[in-house]
């Protein structure tokens, strides 16, 4: 659901459609809630929530203050610079916050499967394929593939 949330951004973005934009923010914002209530993951739910609301304000404060642009000459606040830079900060946090849940939220147990009586003594082979190209060790030119199975 995060790329649903980032196409309509983008989307939104060269439109300056604010219905896109506050639909891809309400997706940013919801979307963790719902995946993680869906697997009945509260804990989960809520910190992804807390994460994806606190992330952004960090950044764009963290923008603001450290990436000052120096061709504004119109005084600290210039308006265009500084929601540039806050815009810029917010969006880096946000998909930072989107990869904090999705790497370390998101996951579930797998269920232990009770091994069949048919794979207990079974043998996997792995297929392994080499090429080689170039002289042996009499100056004799050599191509080959080999294969094990």
């Amino acid at each position: 659901m995060d790329g649903s949330a980032i196409g309509t951004y983008v989307a939104g973005i060269p439109l300056r459609s604010t219905l896109l934009i506050g639909t891809s923010i309400s997706l940013y914002a919801l979307d963790g809630l719902v995946v993680h209530a869906a697997h009945k993951r509260d804990r989960a739910m809520f910190i992804s929530l807390a994460l994806r609301a606190a992330l952004p304000l960090i950044g764009g404060a963290a923008a603001l203050l450290f990436a000052g642009d120096p061709s504004c000459t119109n005084g600290f606040f210039a308006t265009s610079c500084v929601k540039a830079d806050i815009i810029l900060g917010a969006n880096i946090a946000m998909l930072a916050a989107m990869a904090i849940d999705d790497a370390a939220l998101s996951w579930e147990r797998a269920p232990v499967r009770p091994s069949q009586p048919d794979e207990a003594g079974s043998i996997h082979l792995m297929p392994v394929l080499t090429a080689t190209a170039g002289p042996d060790r009499r100056g004799t030119p050599l191509v080959g593939i080999a294969a094990v199975f």
